[in-house]
């Protein structure tokens, strides 16, 4: 929160983004486990990361803008917003419901405004999951009914309002229906030719940690190629191992809550890793605490 809210990184390195984001993991899932952690002190969390990362997100706004010598009311591809997305899954965690609609409000804003097509892409199902759950909230069909109407009225007003007001926006998606990629298919094919055509010994263990930036001097923006050219066939069956544990985990889940976290952790998780990157960035740490909480209250439940 510190680090964030000073517009600073925690970590300088992918290897130090990893390790962040397993820390935050275990050291909640370890809290969790020991009945330290309640609804309400992640609802203050998540006051107090959701400010900090307004101020984040303005930060690393104004630094684009002064290093590109650009104009204050530019529009800018806003790598911030990314920390918006991985801060969803927290709404299903908050009591207060203001609180939660409140923040879901502000996420969605300021994934749209960050213009990170990716974001929006990934933010479809779980805000989808989080209507469906704020829903089951209420008591009362009308009500029920009303607050579906109105939210969907509202994001839809909002957003195409905002689309139809931001150039840039309209310049990006029009990009996107073109097929403009941001070079990302000379980026797959670099990797995947790199993999393909290696020896057997790189086929099944890969080139080695960042052998895909030594190689082709990028990340592959595609967790699977980068892991099948870091560390081969076994690292791919090793990512999807873990994917698949934690959707059995969603499905065995018997709490709402805790199942509608998980699917949400899960769906930005598999989301980002197919066109961009997932747990190599700062923000995965941020994805963990809940999928954190989740994980240490299923153990201590199965102690129990």
């Amino acid at each position: 929160m510190i680090a964030v809210g000073n517009g600073t990184a925690f970590s300088s390195t992918t290897i130090g983004n990893v390790l962040f984001g397993l820390l935050a993991l275990s050291a909640f899932a370890f809290l969790a486990d020991k009945g330290v952690l309640t609804n309400r002190f992640l609802g203050v969390c998540f006051a107090i990361l959701l400010i900090t990362i307004v101020k984040y997100f303005y930060d690393v706004r104004d630094r684009v803008i002064d290093s590109n010598l650009l104009e204050e009311d530019a529009g800018i591809t806003n790598n911030a917003g990314i920390t918006f997305l991985m801060l969803l899954p927290w709404l299903f965690l908050i009591r207060k419901k203001w609180l939660s609609l409140i923040g879901f409000l502000v996420c969605i804003f300021y994934i749209v405004y960050s213009a990170k097509r990716g974001s929006m892409v990934s933010a479809f199902i779980p805000v989808c999951l989080f209507i469906l759950f704020y829903v089951k909230q209420l008591r009362g069909k009308w009500r029920k009914g009303l607050f579906f109407v109105s939210i969907l009225l509202t994001l839809s007003v909002g957003v195409i309002t905002f689309f139809q007001k931001d150039e840039y926006l309209q310049q990006r998606l029009a990009e996107t229906m073109e097929g403009n990629s941001s070079q990302r298919d000379r980026i797959y094919r670099g990797a995947w030719n790199l993999w393909c055509y290696a020896d057997e010994a790189q086929f099944w263990h890969g080139h080695g940690y960042l052998g895909c930036v030594s190689s082709i001097r990028t990340m592959a923006h595609n967790d699977w190629l980068e892991i099948l050219v870091d560390y081969g066939v076994i690292g791919v069956i090793c990512y999807g191992y873990i994917f698949y544990c934690l959707f059995a985990l969603a499905w065995r889940e018997k709490e709402y809550e805790k199942r509608m976290v998980l699917l949400a952790c899960l769906s930005i998780w598999l989301t980002e890793s197919i066109y961009s990157m997932a747990f190599l960035m700062q923000s995965w740490a941020i994805l963990c605490i809940p999928l954190g909480y989740v994980v240490g209250n299923r153990i201590e439940g199965a102690r129990k």
